[in-house]
């Protein structure tokens, strides 16, 4: 008897690239994958949380029957667009070394709610957890996804000491793409020779 198709499938549009691979494109947050079905599965299942948590936190949601205007030109504002800009948000904050605190600064919330009046503007909480680990769940799948893909990689290593000299290890992949794997603090263990291969092999691992 053929395994049952999941019904999963049905939530991606398929496309071919350049290269003749099938592509799957999310018709929930429009991100693209490639063909791994347990992968796809886990996906769409916490993009489908991300949507409902988002809505359910949203009472007015807005579509383009009941839109705002805003001065001549008509808006309209989904819980697509609010998934959109909260990602975009927490990506911001965490590559700029923004401190999670200016989300309560009070020019900071007029100038969100200037440039997107409709956006739900986030508490430092849900900044600082439910999007910060929401989004790690989604950089994390890309990682492993685009790992999946290629047929060789390099693991590579950098090594600095920020403001309060501890010892801090990037690692990251090339696929040739150059992905960021993982931070890790040495503490008091300096960077030698002897820990960098240490903390190499424990990556591999």
């Amino acid at each position: 008897m053929p395994k049952t198709r999941g019904n999963f499938w049905s939530e991606y549009e398929v496309t071919v690239d350049s290269n003749g691979k099938e592509k799957y494109t999310c018709k929930t947050c429009s991100g693209i994958w490639s063909k791994n079905a347990s992968r796809l599965k886990e996906y769409i299942e916490k993009c489908k949380d991300i949507n409902v948590e988002t809505e359910t936190s949203q009472p007015q949601v807005l579509n383009v029957k009941d839109s705002k205007h805003f001065d001549e030109y008509k808006f309209a504002f989904t819980s697509k667009d609010q998934i959109i800009l909260e990602s975009l948000l927490i990506r911001a904050f965490c590559s700029a070394s923004i401190l999670f605190n200016v989300i309560e600064n009070e020019d900071f919330i007029l100038f969100l709610k200037k440039a997107c009046f409709s956006f739900k503007i986030p508490s430092r909480f849900t900044l600082s957890n439910t999007l910060l680990d929401q989004e790690f769940e989604h950089l994390e799948l890309v990682v492993n996804s685009a790992l999946s893909e290629s047929p060789t990689y390099c693991l590579i290593s950098d090594g600095w000491s920020n403001i309060q000299r501890t010892s801090i290890v990037n690692y990251m992949i090339l696929t040739p793409k150059p992905l960021f794997f993982k931070a890790t603090a040495f503490k008091e263990e300096r960077h030698t020779a002897e820990n960098i291969a240490l903390g190499l092999e424990t990556t591999m691992k």
